[in-house]
């Protein structure tokens, strides 16, 4: 192909690129702070606020986060401020940036037109769409775990160890905003080890290019979480030891049963996707195509069947990346048959147009019962008062301390090892200058204070020692404000 001809077909690619980032940018950006309610979300934002304000995590205030997630939010909200526009508008861009890189590692293995549909699934996936619009770990994590696979696939092809070292970092800054990022490392290992085996990749190639990616991995790692335990004596046990002490009572059969109970669900939940990607996986796993690299991202779900803590469909984020490039594959034979056009539409409209259209209501939710209660809570407490609250973007938004403990009321921290109970939080309130408690009373929507162990006894506390303010609607849940 001449010069002139390939640079003009590249310069329409990226022009058909760039125009699907603002059509479905638009619709990540619109309306985004239309729905205030997430409870993870709100002590993801607290705890930014507080570092914000020059508080560290684990020592002032309790927190089950990796700090690299906390620090960086610290830092947006320091420039920020408390905007949540802006605030949200970080993980929409870092999520239209992962959709590029996405491209460009699809566009290794696909064509032009089916790395675009790679990107078009990405963007639209609902799991990305949901955490791409809030303050979440994840489009952190998602961003550094693309970038990772396309360093290492051109990296381990083209036999560039500056690459490779560039994946391993990479890959380690993700699982620095969160652990499970380390999962897709592990599938990039699998398929070298599946290389070797078949004799495309020589034993001696084999280690020099697996060190290149997991020396510089394992240094930063290793540095950043002993550098923390060294630094903070109370960051291991409020990040590691809450999550690993979650469900230690389960036996092993018990937790194989529920990681493949877990597995089953995603799948169900999203069938249509999963009846292209999963056969495209199986056939590409052992060929000698380079897009098997992607498919042996797949079996790295089977450590879900190690792990004892509770299992959230958010944890499979990290594959949305190969399962949209797997699906595209897929439909490149379909895509290839003269005559099939109306076919390929039809399949690709079966699975995203409910993707789309589940996505645009999410964007058009609206509620007003948060600013509501917010200017409440402004206007019955002074500015130096602490509150206590079942959902901690109350605290955030009404710019208003919680207790040390209170920074994270959360079903992980107080089921995991009941690091949280009632005589705790009955103790800061003592101690501290506790203002006002905000507990969610609704049977549908109550699950952080009413799974204390000792709740009844917390619960008769509040009422003995507070007045009630009243009970207030918020979108579903209802709130019993006490005040002191």
């Amino acid at each position: 192909m001449e010069p002139d001809l390939q640079a003009g077909m590249r310069e329409k690619e990226m022009l058909v690129v760039l125009l699907t980032i603002i059509v479905l940018g638009s619709l990540y950006f619109y309306n985004p702070d239309g729905w205030l309610i997430d409870d993870d979300e709100g002590s993801f934002l607290y705890q930014a606020w507080r570092i914000s304000e020059g508080e560290r995590p684990y020592a002032d205030f309790f927190s089950s986060r990796d700090p690299l997630f906390l620090y960086s939010t610290g830092m947006l909200v320091k420039l920020m401020g408390r905007s949540i526009l802006a605030i949200r508008a970080v993980p929409v861009l870092l999520s239209l940036v992962s959709s590029v890189i996405v491209y460009l590692l699809a566009r290794r293995f696909l064509s032009a037109e089916g790395a675009w549909l790679a990107i078009l699934a990405f963007l639209l996936h609902p799991q990305v769409f949901f955490y791409g619009r809030r303050l979440y770990p994840e489009p952190f994590m998602l961003l550094f775990i693309v970038l990772g696979l396309y360093l290492f696939q051109r990296g381990w092809d083209e036999r560039r160890y500056w690459l490779l070292a560039g994946a391993g970092l990479s890959f380690g800054i993700a699982t620095i905003y969160k652990l499970l990022g380390g999962l897709s490392l592990g599938g990039c290992l699998l398929w070298t080890i599946i290389e070797a085996r078949q004799q495309r990749t020589g034993w001696r190639s084999w280690i020099v290019r697996t060190a290149a990616v997991l020396v510089p991995f394992g240094l930063l790692v290793g540095s950043s979480f002993l550098g923390f335990m060294y630094w903070e004596p109370a960051f291991y046990p409020s990040v590691i030891g809450v999550n690993l002490a979650q469900g230690r009572g389960l036996s092993g059969g018990h937790v194989l049963v529920k990681g493949m109970a877990f597995l089953l669900g995603y799948v169900l939940l999203y069938l249509p996707l999963m009846v292209f990607a999963l056969p495209a996986a199986w056939a590409s796993r052992r060929g000698s195509e380079r897009i098997s690299l992607i498919a042996w991202q797949l079996p790295t779900t089977l450590a879900f069947f190690l792990l004892h803590r509770d299992l959230f469909l958010r944890h499979l984020l990290y594959l949305a990346p190969s399962l949209a490039i797997l699906f595209a594959l897929a439909l490149e034979p379909l895509r290839r048959w003269s005559g099939r056009s109306f076919l390929l539409v039809a399949v690709i409209g079966a699975v995203l147009l409910p993707w789309t259209l589940e996505n645009t209501m999410q964007a058009m939710r609206t509620e007003n019962d948060t600013a509501h209660i917010v200017e409440l809570i402004r206007n019955q407490t002074d500015a130096e008062a602490r509150i206590i609250s079942d959902y901690q973007e109350l605290n955030f938004h009404a710019a208003r301390r919680s207790t040390y403990l209170g920074a994270e009321i959360s079903q992980v921290v107080v089921e995991g090892q009941e690091r949280i109970t009632g005589a705790q939080l009955i103790g800061e309130m003592e101690k501290d200058r506790v203002q006002m408690v905000i507990l969610d009373v609704s049977p549908e929507t109550a699950h952080h204070f009413v799974n204390l162990t000792d709740y009844e006894q917390f619960y008769s506390y509040i009422q003995e020692n507070l007045a009630l303010l009243g009970r207030f609607p918020r979108a579903g849940q209802v709130l019993e404000i006490y005040i002191k």
